[in-house]
């Protein structure tokens, strides 16, 4: 059962294409021979634009799920009075509690919506000064061409002034 296993899998080669590859892959060993796992799976690693996608469902949710204390009381089981009236009890004990839980998962969730927001302004900051530093150096780039250009005509006068000056003076 094993062999088909590994077989599925691709070798335990680790990729290059990430520079801590090597020690994940010793981290990964060491840890698989402790356990008993004999080939873990490769970490999964996904795309920036994988994650910024991933970003706002997580932020639905945990919206969505910040209400911890409003959950169903009823119940489809046999016993489902029971488990109810053993549902609404603990509600009633555990309220002041729940009640803390709910405000502050409101308030992570209110945070993450507003780090989301602050970090895309920032994305937006960067893109605008990356695009000026493009620009300026395009602009810089052109003006030193212009300086070369310019130094060469000058070379090209001065050559120029001091041939008629030595014609004028052998004149």
């Amino acid at each position: 059962m094993e062999s088909s296993m590994s077989s599925d899998r691709q070798p335990d080669r680790p990729p290059t294409a990430n520079p801590n590859t090597k020690l994940i892959h010793q981290l990964r060993q060491t840890l698989s021979s402790s356990i008993g796992v004999e080939d873990a799976p490769p970490p999964m690693i996904e795309s920036v634009d994988q994650l910024h996608d991933d970003r706002d469902d997580d932020l639905i949710a945990l919206r969505q799920r910040a209400n911890i204390y409003h959950v169903p009381l009823f119940s489809a089981h046999r016993f489902g009075r029971a488990i109810t009236a053993t549902r609404r009890l603990a509600r009633k004990v555990l309220k002041p509690i729940l009640m803390f839980q709910v405000a502050y998962n409101g308030a992570n969730a209110r945070f993450a919506e507003i780090l989301n927001g602050r970090v895309a302004q920032l994305r937006q900051e960067v893109d605008d000064l990356q695009a000026l530093a493009s620009d300026r150096a395009d602009t810089i780039a052109r003006l030193e061409t212009e300086l070369n250009d310019l130094k060469t005509q000058q070379k090209l006068q001065t050559r120029a002034i001091q041939k008629l000056i030595r014609n004028l003076n052998s004149e």
